[in-house]
């Protein structure tokens, strides 16, 4: 990201990625958006400096998260532990994780230019009655930021995806304790992703793979410290083992 105190912040034919959560969700849910750098891309086309900007909200999902268990920590009101150099040089650790899938989707992208003037558009069509007098120019743009940010949040949902290991974690734990037998999870995971379907919702595509495989490799990336077996019955079962962790590694 460029130094956010030059003159010129945006300019054209740059690419720009903003984090506007300004991190990581690790439940999934989306955070409140931060609106310092979309400030500073607001006012770029408004002020003339730069003639449009063209947004493309993107949503990055994963099977599992990674810090898992600190922030199972600072849940139960640990402060978080600062980030260390030595903690940078240690993270090749990682990469022999069995952490599943990334899956990144792409909102149809529009221009920023377009979007202000259909707002300044609607404004202006508001009864005078209505509208209120005192307003300030500031309140306007304010008002202009914040919706501006909610609507990018607003099609980064749009586009999410419910991960395999969500379905799975979720049928885990809907059983209350109760294990459960593999064809029965696989039917249960088959019948949740119709529900999100039939809801409006989005499920990874599963490549064609068989529901079946796609547990598989759920259950593998879940982990045994997650998910455990039941050992001694004639079909494999399944159960969670802490089902306070489960929701907190899935995107």
């Amino acid at each position: 990201m460029r130094n956010l105190e030059m003159p010129r912040p945006f300019h054209c034919l740059d690419a720009n990625y903003l984090k506007l959560e300004g991190g990581r969700s690790r439940t999934g849910k989306l955070l409140p958006p931060k609106f310092g750098i979309l400030s500073f891309l607001l006012d770029s086309v408004l002020s003339g400096r730069v003639d449009d900007a063209i947004i493309c909200p993107v949503s990055t999902q994963y099977d599992k998260v990674i810090e898992t268990e600190s922030y199972i920590s600072e849940l139960l009101g640990q402060p978080k532990p600062k980030e260390s150099l030595r903690d940078f040089l240690s993270a090749s650790s990682v990469l022999s994780l069995q952490l599943g899938r990334v899956d990144v989707r792409f909102h149809e992208p529009w221009s920023l230019k377009k979007f202000i003037s259909q707002q300044q558009k609607c404004s202006s069509t508001v009864p005078r009655q209505v509208a209120h007098s005192n307003a300030k120019p500031a309140d306007a743009r304010t008002r202009l930021l914040r919706t501006l940010g909610y609507k990018v949040l607003s099609e980064i949902n749009k586009v999410s995806v419910v991960m395999p290991t969500a379905l799975i974690g979720t049928v885990l734990l809907t059983l209350r304790g109760r294990g459960v037998g593999k064809p029965e999870l696989v039917r249960r995971v088959e019948w949740l992703s119709e529900r999100v379907r039939a809801q409006g919702g989005r499920v990874a595509h599963f490549a064609g793979t068989p529901t079946s495989i796609v547990v598989d490799r759920g259950l593998e990336v879940l982990g045994q410290s997650l998910v455990s077996r039941v050992e001694g019955l004639p079909e494999e079962t399944f159960y969670a083992v802490d089902r306070f962790v489960i929701p907190q590694i899935m995107e």
